[in-house]
């Protein structure tokens, strides 16, 4: 029998839908089948349509909860320390240097020794031993990861690195970037004259055939990952409509130039999806065929830090029940505000290719006024480096201590906790304080992770990335967390940083 017409279209759609949803209730893996690819025609329905038709709306649930996984031969031997490194890659858009780094170290020092002036012989041996670090890895924590983007050249960002280190991987997509400007194109750049506004316009407009959108987290092992889902954290910024609430204030504008209209407007970005955790577990091949349990939770940063407290609540609701170890890490936003940091100049870089012409063309326009964090006066910053020391009220306000404060007291249902300790043995800072055995700390506080010059001078610094381990259920139990580190020098061996975060890491005793 044949169905014509409208009705076989409703359909099919129907049908479609059924299908899409069922495979995103089944917690599809990539083993199973493959994650649909959305066509441009329908990104672009995503960046204007707030209610989507069933079918969509099922295919774009099964893009934002499915992982994806590539499965390799795994190491044969287990680690007497297993080394997990945690990285807010920023999308990997110095993807490039970061290969050379991991595939010709040598060749990258020389790089780095070339770019400056002088670099001590205490220098040299710091970088030398941050590098190994990242390249021996047992297991790597990724962040803000672009696949088929065009600031990182369409690029796979997850399958590159897996290439470069030989490593499973798997990821889970946060967002759809489907801003109709920065990220689609199909809106016109508007600027002072017509000639600026056509070359934005070009400058942004991506290549159909080769855009996907995806913004990722992504979890590398050298051991095959199992088990894995994604879990969608509570709501704590809706990305599809605040963003568009906020671009059609700027479109009522009065009284400001085209130049300064468009520079606040590239500071919004226009998403489908959420903040997510990514779950997996591996399997050490010695003799008790250990199962380590990783979760990357990639909290929101438009958001007091009470909703992150929420987020981080959830991911622990979803994996109480871990049998023995656990690690958890991942970019947690700790800014103790509502927002990261940026800047003008970062806006246009992570938008931009040719972002040299344009932060000389646009910069001259930028006013204090600009809704920018990093163009605030320099006192209203303050290096925020310790989220986790106690709240008082008034004379020292911590809205993050709340959520460490809850990891601190959590307990699993094996009666399993995570090791908040601080063993002046068992990190290179003799540091007895909270979290010194698997985060570095610096003479006061943390040592940073993030950092971004301030568009008036100064330079904003905060801790942001965190690694928390869950050892085995007993008190001698492996998998105590030690020697900490943070690779600043590596992140910042070049003009350039490699990203705006530097990666951190820490080791577990395996036996």
């Amino acid at each position: 029998m044949s169905v014509c017409g409208s009705g076989a279209s409703k359909l099919h759609a129907g049908f479609v839908a059924l299908l899409l949803l069922a495979a995103s209730a089944r917690g599809l893996q990539a083993e199973d089948a493959s994650v649909p690819r959305l066509s441009f025609d329908e990104l672009v329905t995503l960046s204007n349509k707030q209610d989507l038709d069933p079918a969509l709306a099922a295919k774009l649930k099964v893009v934002l909860t499915t992982p994806v996984v590539d499965n390799r031969t795994g190491a044969t031997a287990a680690p007497a320390k297993l080394r997990v490194t945690e990285w807010n890659i920023e999308r990997g858009q110095n993807l490039d240097e970061i290969e050379r780094m991991l595939s010709s170290p040598d060749g990258f020092l020389k790089e780095a020794q070339a770019a400056r002036k002088k670099v001590s012989a205490n220098e040299l041996e710091r970088l030398r031993s941050e590098i190994r670090t990242l390249r021996e890895s047992d297991v790597l924590i990724l962040n803000e990861v672009d696949i088929g983007v065009k600031r990182t050249d369409y690029r796979n960002v997850v399958k590159e690195l897996s290439d470069a280190l030989g490593m499973s991987s798997v990821y889970g997509v946060e967002f759809l970037e489907v801003d109709s400007l920065v990220s689609l194109g199909t809106e016109k750049a508007v600027l002072d004259t017509p000639e600026l506004s056509a070359r934005m316009t070009d400058d942004l407009k991506p290549d159909r055939s080769k855009y996907q959108g995806l913004h990722v987290n992504a979890i590398l092992s050298r051991y095959p990952l199992r088990n894995v889902r994604v879990i969608s954290l509570p709501v704590c910024h809706d990305w599809f409509a605040a963003e568009q609430e906020e671009i059609s204030k700027l479109e009522k504008a009065k009284r400001k130039t085209a130049d300064v209209v468009f520079l606040e407007r590239i500071g919004r970005e226009v998403r489908r999806g959420n903040r997510n955790a990514l779950v997996a577990d591996i399997e050490l091949p010695d003799a008790a065929k250990t199962t380590v349990r990783l979760v990357n939770a990639h909290l929101e940063n438009k958001c007091k830090a009470d909703c992150r407290a929420k987020q981080m609540r959830a991911v622990l609701e979803n994996v109480s029940d871990t049998p023995g170890a656990l690690v958890l890490a991942g970019d947690w936003n700790t800014t103790g505000t509502d927002g990261t940091p940026t800047s003008v100049r970062y806006e246009i870089v992570s938008r931009v290719k040719d972002y040299q012409f344009w932060l000389g063309t646009l910069m001259q326009f930028t006013p204090v006024s600009l809704p920018f964090y990093a163009t605030a006066p320099f006192k209203f910053w303050k290096n925020y480096r310790d989220p986790t020391a106690m709240h008082i009220p008034v004379l020292g306000r911590n809205p993050e201590a709340a959520m460490f404060g809850n990891l601190r007291k959590y307990r699993f249902q094996d009666g399993g906790s995570f090791d908040f300790s601080g063993d002046a043995a068992r990190n290179l800072q003799k540091s007895k304080k909270t979290l010194s055995d698997s985060n570095e700390r610096a003479g006061k506080g943390f040592v940073p992770t993030f950092g971004m010059k301030r568009t008036f001078g100064g330079v904003i610094r905060y801790r942001l990335d965190w690694i928390v381990v869950k050892p085995g259920a007993t008190a001698n139990a492996a998998m105590r967390p030690e020697t900490p580190v943070t690779l600043t020098k590596l992140n910042g061996a070049l003009p350039e940083d490699l990203s705006d975060h530097a990666p951190i890491a820490t080791e577990m005793a395996t036996r």
